[in-house]
C-alpha cells in the first residue's frame, strides 16, 4: 500500500468515537512527571512539548479560519470586509498568508521535537549536528521497527516541507491561490522569486498539472508529522526505560485519574479544535478511488 495511504489510514485511528483527537503529547508529558521529577531537565522538557501543543493548536485554528473564510469567498453575498477597494475578494491572499503561516509553524514544531531529543542523547549537542544530521541520527532510535523507518525516515515529507519553509522565511517564496469560481476546494502553490514551483507530489494531490489541493496536502502531511512525534517521544522513553515500543502506551496512557469535568478526556483534543482535520482525513479517505489507481500502490 502507499505509505500515504497507510499514514493517512493512521491518522483516522487516532480519533476517538467522539471524534476527539488523541493528544500527541500526553505520554511524554506523564514519563517525564513520573520519572524524571522537578528539575532543570523537566522544566526545559515540559517547556518545549508546551511548545509543541502550542504550535499544533495554533496550526489547526488557522486552518479552522481558512475553511471559514474560504466558505465566505463561495457565498454570493461575502461581506464588504472580505473585499479590497475596487470590489476585489481579499480572501485569496488571506489564505495564502495562512498556508505559508502553516508551513512556518509545522517546521517549528519538528525543531521543538529534535531539541526535546536532544535533552535525552546529550552527545547531539556535543557534536552540533545540523538538523538533517539528527534527523538521520533516528534511523538508531527507530532501528527496532521496520515500519517506523518506512514511515518517517523513507519519505520526502520532512525534507520537502524543510525546503518550502526555508524559501519562505529566507528567499521570498509566496503562497499563490488560485480562486476558480464555485470550486469548493482551496487551491494553491508555492513559487520562489524566479516563479518556481516548490510544491512537487502525487497526481491525487494535483487539481491540475501544478496546482494543489490544500486539504489532502494538509491531511498527509499533518498524518506524518503526528506520526512522526508519537513514534519519536515513544522511542525515547522505551529506550530510557528499557521497556518495548509496543508497552509504552499502556504504561503511561492507561489507569489515569478521572477528570471531574464532564467531556473532558486527559488524553484527548475536543473535537471543537480538530474537526476540519477529521473532517477533511474522512475525504481523503473517501476519495481514493480516483482515475490514477497506481497512486494505491507502493511504489509511489
Amino acid at each position: 500500500m502507499n505509505p500515504d495511504i497507510e499514514i493517512v489510514n493512521w491518522l483516522n485511528k487516532q480519533f476517538d468515537e467522539d471524534g476527539d483527537l488523541k493528544s500527541i503529547t500526553f505520554e511524554m508529558c506523564n514519563y517525564i512527571d513520573e520519572e524524571i521529577g522537578d528539575g532543570v531537565k523537566s522544566e526545559k522538557s515540559h517547556n518545549l512539548l508546551k511548545a509543541v501543543r502550542q504550535d499544533l493548536q495554533k496550526i489547526h485554528l488557522i486552518v479552522d479560519k481558512m475553511n471559514f473564510f474560504h466558505k465566505q469567498s463561495l457565498s454570493n453575498s461575502q461581506d464588504e470586509f472580505f473585499r479590497d477597494s475596487i470590489g476585489f475578494s481579499t480572501i485569496p491572499t488571506y489564505l495564502g498568508m495562512d498556508i505559508e503561516y502553516f508551513f512556518v509553524k509545522y517546521r517549528s514544531i519538528i525543531d521543538y521535537s529534535i531539541d526535546l531529543l536532544v535533552e535525552f542523547y546529550p552527545e547531539l549537542k556535543k557534536k552540533r549536528y545540523k538538523l538533517e544530521d539528527k534527523m538521520n541520527y533516528l534511523h538508531d532510535v527507530f532501528k527496532e521497527n521496520e515500519f517506523i523507518t518506512k514511515m518517517i525516515l523513507s519519505t520526502k515529507w520532512f525534507y520537502q516541507f524543510k525546503e518550502i519553509r526555508n524559501s519562505i522565511v529566507h528567499n521570498g517564496a509566496s503562497c499563490l491561490i488560485f480562486n476558480e469560481s464555485g470550486n469548493r476546494e482551496i487551491l494553491f502553490q508555492i513559487y520562489n522569486t524566479e516563479l518556481t514551483e516548490l510544491l512537487v507530489d502525487n497526481d491525487y494531490y494535483k487539481y491540475n498539472q501544478n496546482v494543489y489541493f490544500f486539504r489532502r496536502i494538509y491531511v498527509v502531511y499533518m498524518a506524518y508529522l503526528l506520526f512522526y512525534l508519537e513514534t519519536l517521544f515513544r522511542s525515547i522513553i522505551a529506550k530510557k526505560k528499557g521497556i518495548q515500543f509496543s508497552k509504552v502506551e499502556e504504561k503511561y496512557s492507561t489507569n489515569l485519574p478521572e477528570i471531574p469535568i464532564p467531556g473532558f478526556k486527559i488524553t484527548h483534543i475536543p473535537n471543537q479544535s480538530a474537526k476540519v482535520l477529521l473532517d477533511w482525513t474522512l475525504d481523503y479517505l473517501n476519495n481514493l478511488d480516483f482515475k490514477d489507481k497506481s497512486f494505491l500502490s507502493d511504489n509511489n
